[in-house]
C-alpha cells in the first residue's frame, strides 16, 4: 500500500531465541484477525487467555501480526519472516480482503488482480530502497486514482466487482497458490501451520450493494414483498420475491430478503442457501465468500499429512447457540465480519483443541469458557462500551449508511451504549484497576494492558506510579508513537510540562506519521482542557502535513475553543469535504457555521449529518437553532424534542474524555 494508506500492527516485543519451555504462536490474518476495533480483545489475546487458563505453568506468547485490509499476498510474507522467530506454530485466519486488499479485483490500491507473478516481482521490487524509491515518484507522478488517506470501507464505493467477473478466478487462484506457498514454507521449518476459514455475518448483514434493477416495477414490487415480511405475510413475500429473484438473479438483496421470507416460513435449508446466496453476489466484496472457503478446505485436506491442519471457524460459528437456525449473525458480529468478544471467544474455542494437539501430547483439556477469559484479560462492561463507540463510527459511514436495515441497527447500537454507559458508571475504580494489574502483569508482550493499567492509575490521581512502567515501555519500544504519547500524558497530568515538551519533541522526530501523532497530542491536550496548548501543538501538526485531516480538525477545535471561530471555519470546511460521508464532520461544519451566526449556511450540513445519523441530538439541536433562526418555530420545537428523547445519560467520570466543545450551552463540536 502507499505509504499514507497502510495501517499499523499491533506493537510487541519478544526474545531471541525463546525462552526455553516457551510455547510462540503468530496469529496472521487482516482486521478480523487483528481483533478490529480493538486488538485488545481479539482473537489472540483471547487464544492467549485460553492457553493460560488451560496451563498456567507452561510458558505462552501469541502475538497478533494481523493488519488491517491485508490479504493472502501479503500474508504470505509475513509467514515466511514469521517462521524465523522460532514459532512452535503459526495459524492463519485469512480470506475477507482477498478482493478488496491489495492486488484484489476490487483494491483501490493499485493494480487490480494482475498475474501473480507480476504481484510477486511488485512486493519483492518494494521490499529494497530503489524499488519504493521509484513507487514513491510514480506516486507522485500522477497516482491521482489513489486515495490521499485512509477513509475506511468507504474508499472502496465504486470498486465493485460482479460475481462472473473474470478476475475473481485470477483472485482465488492467487489465494490457492499463496496458502500452499505458506504450507511449503512452514512444513521446510516443521512448524504446524493451521489454516482456519472464515466466518461472517450470514443472518444479519444485508448486502452492502447489489446489482442494477431491471427498469419498470421492479422496485416497487421489492418494497412491497419487504413491508410484507415486516407484517407476518411471509408466504406472500416469498412469491414476490421468488418472482424477482427470477427476474434479476443477480441482486444480492433481493435474495438477502427472499432468505428473510423463508426464514419467517420455517425453512432453514432456504433460508441458508438465500443468505449466503446474497453475500456470495453483493459486488462490493467484503466478507469472503463460499469459494474462499472451499479453497482453505481443499488446502489444508491437501497438505493434512505436511504440517498443516484446518479449523472450521465458519461451521463452529454456525453451530454456536448464538447463531439462529445455523446462520451467525448479531451477538457474534459487530457488523459483517468483525467479531464481539462472544465471537473471539467461538473462534478460538475451535482453533484451542487443533494447537493443543500440536503443540502438546497430553489430550486437550476442555476449553476454558468465556467467563474465565474474561477475567484474564480485564474485560467488562467498560471495555465492551469501548469497543461499541468505536463500531459506532463505521456504522456511521458507507457503506453501511446504504444497507437496507442501517436506521434499526443505528438505533440497536444505540441503545447498546447507552445500557453500556450505565453499567460501566456503576464500576467501582478498585475493581477495574485490580483486574487491569492480574491481566497486565504476566509477560512482557502484553503491553497494551500495561498501558491501560497505566492511563486508570493515571485517572484515579496515581499518575506517579504509572511513570516507571510508562518509561519502562518506552524502553521497551523505542519510538513507538503511542507509548511516548502514553509517557507524554502522564508527565502532563504530574505537571512535569519540560520533560513532557522534551517527549514531545521526540515524538515528532521520530514518528513515520509526525502529523497524526502530534494531533493525537492535541486531541488530548484540548480533552485535559488545555485549548492554548492543544493549540499550539495542532499548529506544528498541520505544519507536517497540511493534507492531514486529523490535523486540520484538531485545529479547527483548538481555534474555536480558544474564542477563533471565524479562523476556525476554513478548517472545518477542508475536513467536511475529505470526509462528506461523515456525520460529525458535517456536523461540526454547521455547528461553526453557527457560531459564526450563518444560520442559513449552516442547514446544509447540519441536514447531510442527520441524513447519515438520523440518531444524532447534537445535529438536530442546532438544526432546531436555525430553525429558530428562520421562523420556523414549530419544526425547532419537534428538533429539540426529538433531541431529548435522544439524549443519553451523562457519562461516568472515567468515561468522559473532554472531547466535546461547548459552545454556549447549546453547541457541541465533537471530534
Amino acid at each position: 500500500m502507499p505509504a499514507p494508506l497502510s495501517r499499523r500492527p499491533v506493537r510487541f516485543r519478544m526474545d531471541l531465541p525463546a525462552p526455553p519451555e516457551t510455547s510462540r504462536i503468530f496469529v496472521l490474518g487482516g482486521s478480523a484477525a487483528r481483533g478490529t476495533p480493538d486488538p485488545v480483545y481479539g482473537l489472540p489475546r483471547m487464544l492467549q487467555a485460553m492457553l493460560d487458563e488451560a496451563a498456567p505453568d507452561h510458558g505462552w506468547e501469541v502475538y497478533n501480526l494481523g493488519l488491517t485490509a491485508i490479504n493472502s499476498h501479503v500474508v504470505l510474507d509475513q509467514v515466511r519472516e514469521a517462521l524465523r522467530y522460532d514459532p512452535a506454530a503459526i495459524v492463519v485466519y485469512v480470506g475477507n480482503n482477498e478482493v478488496v486488499g491489495p492486488f484484489g479485483a476490487g483494491t483501490v490500491f493499485g493494480a487490480r488482480a494482475p498475474p501473480r507473478w507480476r504481484v510477486r516481482t511488485t512486493i519483492a521490487l518494494r521490499r529494497t530502497r530503489t524499488g519504493q524509491w521509484l513507487d514513491r515518484g510514480l506516486q507522485r507522478l500522477g497516482r491521482g486514482d489513489l486515495p490521499r488517506e485512509w477513509a475506511g470501507m468507504s474508499m472502496f464505493l465504486e470498486a465493485r466487482v460482479a460475481g462472473d467477473d473474470p478476475a475473481l478466478a485470477r483472485v482465488r487462484e492467487s489465494f490457492r497458490r499463496n496458502l500452499e506457498a505458506m504450507g511449503r514454507a512452514a512444513r521446510r521449518k516443521g512448524v504446524p501451520l493451521v489454516l482456519t476459514t472464515v466466518p461472517v455475518n450470514l443472518r444479519d448483514c444485508p448486502p452492502f450493494a447489489s446489482a442494477d434493477v431491471p427498469p419498470g416495477d421492479w422496485p416497487l414490487r421489492m418494497r412491497e414483498a419487504v413491508a410484507m415480511i415486516h407484517e407476518g405475510r411471509a408466504e406472500d413475500a416469498r412469491r414476490i420475491l421468488e418472482a424477482l429473484v427470477a427476474e434479476q438473479v443477480h441482486h444480492a438483496e433481493a435474495h438477502y430478503h427472499l432468505g428473510r421470507a423463508h426464514e419467517a416460513l420455517g425453512q432453514r435449508t432456504q433460508a441458508s442457501d438465500a443468505f449466503r446466496r446474497a453475500r456470495d453476489l453483493d459486488p462490493l466484496r467484503f466478507r469472503a465468500d463460499e469459494e474462499i472457503n472451499r479453497i482453505i478446505r481443499e488446502v489444508a485436506a491437501d497438505w493434512s499429512d505436511r504440517g498443516v491442519r484446518l479449523v472450521d471457524a465458519e461451521s463452529a460459528l454456525g453451530e454456536h447457540p448464538l447463531a439462529v437456525h445455523g446462520l451467525p449473525g448479531d451477538g457474534l458480529f459487530l457488523e459483517h465480519v468483525h467479531l464481539t468478544f462472544t465471537g473471539n471467544h467461538a473462534v478460538a474455542a475451535a482453533i484451542f483443541p487443533e494447537l493443543w494437539s500440536a503443540l502438546r501430547t497430553t489430550a486437550a483439556p476442555p476449553v476454558p469458557d468465556e467467563a474465565a477469559c474474561a477475567r484474564r484479560m480485564a474485560y467488562g462492561p467498560l471495555a465492551e462500551l469501548g469497543i461499541w463507540r468505536k463500531a459506532e463510527g463505521m456504522f456511521l459511514r458507507p457503506p453501511f449508511t446504504a444497507q437496507w436495515d442501517h436506521r434499526a441497527r443505528r438505533l440497536a447500537i444505540w441503545n447498546r451504549i447507552q445500557r453500556l454507559r450505565q453499567e460501566a458508571a456503576a464500576l467501582r475504580w478498585d475493581d477495574i484497576l485490580t483486574g487491569l494489574e492480574q491481566a497486565s502483569g504476566a509477560p512482557p508482550h502484553r503491553i497494551e494492558m500495561r498501558v491501560q493499567h497505566g492511563r486508570a492509575l493515571a485517572q484515579t490521581g496515581r499518575a506517579e506510579e504509572a511513570l516507571p512502567d510508562a518509561r519502562r515501555l518506552g524502553d521497551l519500544l523505542p519510538g513507538e508513537d503511542s507509548l511516548l504519547l502514553h509517557t507524554f500524558q502522564i508527565l502532563h497530568e504530574l505537571g512535569r510540562e519540560d520533560e513532557a515538551d522534551q517527549v514531545l519533541a521526540r515524538l515528532r522526530d521520530t514518528s513515520p506519521d509526525p502529523a497524526e501523532a502530534l494531533a493525537s497530542v492535541a486531541a488530548y491536550l484540548r480533552g485535559r482542557g488545555d485549548p492554548e496548548s492543544a493549540l499550539r501543538v495542532a499548529r506544528q501538526a498541520v505544519a507536517q502535513n497540511p493534507d492531514a485531516s486529523d490535523a486540520r480538525n484538531e485545529l479547527a477545535f483548538a481555534l474555536a475553543q480558544t474564542g477563533q471561530p471565524g479562523e476556525a471555519l476554513p478548517h472545518f470546511q477542508f475536513v467536511a469535504r475529505r470526509r462528506p460521508d461523515h456525520a460529525r464532520s458535517q456536523q461540526n461544519l454547521g455547528a461553526c457555521l453557527i457560531l459564526n451566526l450563518r444560520y442559513e449556511d449552516a442547514e446544509l450540513p447540519l441536514r447531510k449529518a442527520l441524513v447519515l445519523d438520523p440518531y444524532f441530538p447534537n445535529a438536530l439541536r442546532q438544526m432546531a437553532q436555525v430553525c429558530e433562526h428562520t421562523g420556523r418555530t414549530e419544526e425547532a420545537r419537534a428538533l429539540r424534542a426529538q433531541a431529548a428523547r435522544l439524549e443519553a445519560p451523562p457519562p461516568s467520570p472515567r468515561e468522559a474524555s473532554g472531547r466535546e466543545l461547548d459552545g454556549g450551552g447549546t453547541l457541541l463540536l465533537m471530534p
